[in-house]
Protein backbone atom coordinates (compact mmCIF):
# COMPACT_ATOMS: atom_id res chain seq x y z
CA UNK A 1 0.00 0.00 0.00
CA UNK A 2 1.35 3.06 -1.14
CA UNK A 3 0.97 6.42 -3.06
CA UNK A 4 -1.15 9.53 -1.78
CA UNK A 5 -3.17 7.91 1.11
CA UNK A 6 -2.90 4.50 0.84
CA UNK A 7 -0.52 3.42 3.52
CA UNK A 8 -3.15 5.59 5.99
CA UNK A 9 -5.16 3.06 7.35
CA UNK A 10 -7.05 3.27 8.73
CA UNK A 11 -8.03 6.86 7.55
CA UNK A 12 -7.28 9.13 10.98
CA UNK A 13 -3.88 8.33 10.61
CA UNK A 14 -3.81 11.02 7.93
CA UNK A 15 -5.19 13.03 9.81
CA UNK A 16 -2.52 12.28 12.57
CA UNK A 17 -0.20 12.89 9.67
CA UNK A 18 -1.52 16.56 8.35
CA UNK A 19 -1.75 17.95 12.01
CA UNK A 20 1.98 17.08 12.35
CA UNK A 21 2.73 18.36 8.94
CA UNK A 22 0.97 21.81 9.78
CA UNK A 23 2.92 21.95 13.35
CA UNK A 24 5.86 21.74 11.53
CA UNK A 25 4.62 24.30 9.14
CA UNK A 26 4.14 26.68 12.18
CA UNK A 27 6.77 26.29 14.04
CA UNK A 28 9.14 26.19 11.30
CA UNK A 29 7.56 29.44 9.38
CA UNK A 30 7.62 31.25 12.73
CA UNK A 31 11.30 30.73 13.61
CA UNK A 32 12.78 31.24 10.29
CA UNK A 33 10.67 34.18 8.74
CA UNK A 34 9.17 35.54 11.91
CA UNK A 35 12.24 35.12 14.14
CA UNK A 36 11.79 38.55 15.40
CA UNK A 37 8.32 38.09 17.14
CA UNK A 38 9.02 34.29 17.67
CA UNK A 39 11.97 35.08 19.85
CA UNK A 40 10.12 38.18 21.69
CA UNK A 41 7.38 35.79 22.17
CA UNK A 42 9.01 33.76 24.51
CA UNK A 43 10.95 36.46 26.09
CA UNK A 44 14.17 35.11 24.30
CA UNK A 45 17.19 37.60 23.56
CA UNK A 46 17.42 38.28 19.91
CA UNK A 47 20.84 37.08 19.97
CA UNK A 48 19.45 33.85 19.31
CA UNK A 49 18.25 34.92 16.37
CA UNK A 50 20.69 32.61 14.43
CA UNK A 51 20.20 29.53 16.33
CA UNK A 52 15.93 29.85 16.54
CA UNK A 53 16.30 30.03 12.21
CA UNK A 54 18.87 27.16 12.41
CA UNK A 55 16.21 24.76 14.43
CA UNK A 56 13.34 26.25 12.03
CA UNK A 57 15.26 25.44 9.17
CA UNK A 58 15.83 21.53 10.67
CA UNK A 59 11.97 21.89 10.92
CA UNK A 60 11.27 22.85 7.73
CA UNK A 61 13.32 20.28 5.86
CA UNK A 62 11.38 17.76 7.54
CA UNK A 63 8.04 19.90 6.18
CA UNK A 64 9.45 19.58 2.88
CA UNK A 65 9.96 15.62 2.93
CA UNK A 66 6.99 15.48 5.00
CA UNK A 67 4.94 16.99 2.04
CA UNK A 68 6.72 14.67 -0.39
CA UNK A 69 6.55 11.54 1.04
CA UNK A 70 2.79 10.64 0.46
CA UNK A 71 3.55 11.14 -3.42
CA UNK A 72 6.66 8.68 -3.45
CA UNK A 73 5.41 6.05 -0.98
CA UNK A 74 6.15 4.79 2.66
CA UNK A 75 8.25 2.13 2.08
CA UNK A 76 10.75 1.65 4.22
CA UNK A 77 10.84 5.37 5.61
CA UNK A 78 10.82 4.51 8.99
CA UNK A 79 13.81 6.15 9.56
CA UNK A 80 11.78 9.74 8.59
CA UNK A 81 9.05 8.36 11.17
CA UNK A 82 11.98 7.64 13.60
CA UNK A 83 13.74 10.89 13.62
CA UNK A 84 10.97 12.82 14.12
CA UNK A 85 10.10 10.06 17.01
CA UNK A 86 13.24 10.60 18.90
CA UNK A 87 13.51 14.47 18.36
CA UNK A 88 10.75 14.89 20.19
CA UNK A 89 11.49 12.77 22.98
CA UNK A 90 14.36 14.42 23.17
CA UNK A 91 12.21 17.92 23.27
CA UNK A 92 10.31 16.74 25.64
CA UNK A 93 13.05 15.86 28.28
CA UNK A 94 14.81 19.19 27.30
CA UNK A 95 11.86 21.16 27.42
CA UNK A 96 10.93 19.98 31.18
CA UNK A 97 14.70 20.56 32.35
CA UNK A 98 14.74 24.34 30.33
CA UNK A 99 10.90 24.87 32.54
CA UNK A 100 11.77 23.58 35.64
CA UNK A 101 15.61 22.90 36.17
CA UNK A 102 17.47 25.48 34.04
CA UNK A 103 19.10 28.96 34.74
CA UNK A 104 15.90 29.82 32.23
CA UNK A 105 13.47 29.32 34.42
CA UNK A 106 14.74 31.11 37.19
CA UNK A 107 14.87 34.23 34.53
CA UNK A 108 12.99 37.17 35.05
CA UNK A 109 10.77 37.89 31.44
CA UNK A 110 11.51 34.26 30.32
CA UNK A 111 8.06 32.57 29.03
CA UNK A 112 6.38 29.63 31.79
CA UNK A 113 4.66 28.48 29.09
CA UNK A 114 4.42 24.46 28.63
CA UNK A 115 4.14 24.67 25.13
CA UNK A 116 7.91 23.95 25.24
CA UNK A 117 7.23 20.42 26.85
CA UNK A 118 3.35 19.71 25.94
CA UNK A 119 3.64 20.19 22.23
CA UNK A 120 6.76 17.62 21.96
CA UNK A 121 4.97 15.05 24.03
CA UNK A 122 1.58 15.58 21.98
CA UNK A 123 3.62 15.17 18.84
CA UNK A 124 5.42 11.86 20.57
CA UNK A 125 2.39 10.27 20.64
CA UNK A 126 1.68 11.27 16.83
CA UNK A 127 4.53 9.63 15.75
CA UNK A 128 4.65 6.63 17.62
CA UNK A 129 0.91 5.88 16.98
CA UNK A 130 1.56 6.46 12.97
CA UNK A 131 4.82 4.20 13.25
CA UNK A 132 2.78 1.43 15.01
CA UNK A 133 -0.51 1.71 12.57
CA UNK A 134 1.61 2.07 9.37
CA UNK A 135 4.00 -0.57 10.58
CA UNK A 136 3.52 -3.23 7.70
CA UNK A 137 4.53 -0.04 4.87
CA UNK A 138 7.19 1.27 6.94
CA UNK A 139 9.37 -1.27 7.53
CA UNK A 140 8.91 -3.07 4.54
Amino acid sequence: MSGLLGAFDPGWVAILYGISWVMGVFYGIRSVFMTKSFLDQYGISQSAQLMARFAGAQVLAFVIITAILPFTGFEGAWPIFAYQLLASVILVGTGLYTQTQSEASRMVGVSRSPEGWVVPIILVIMWAVMMFMMRDTLYA
